[in-house]
């Protein structure tokens, strides 16, 4: 297992707290609201690299090849990797 920077997974982590908090209160501004969403989901893709690269598992190529490598090694849950896939490929 390769070095996990600590720090830089709280910050990216605490920031998505933040726009999960701040996603709910934006749902009339549509500019606001679409921009959380795609914070939300590079945040999250960042998350999942950080965790791919210190557990040494495969190169994704792409944000979906990220969550089904979460998946596959038991990160994330079917469930959730479908719900993430559904909404990537939208």
């Amino acid at each position: 297992m390769y070095f996990v920077n600590k720090t830089q997974l709280n910050t990216k982590l605490n920031y998505l707290q933040q726009l999960i908090t701040d996603y709910p209160q934006n749902k009339d501004n549509h500019y606001a609201f679409e921009r959380i969403s795609q914070m939300f989901i590079e945040s999250a893709v960042d998350i999942g690299n950080m965790i791919i690269d210190a557990f040494i598992l495969r190169d994704p190529g792409n944000y979906k090849d990220v969550i089904d490598i979460l998946e596959l090694e038991n990160v994330i849950s079917k469930e959730t990797q479908m719900q993430i896939n559904q909404t990537v490929e939208v």
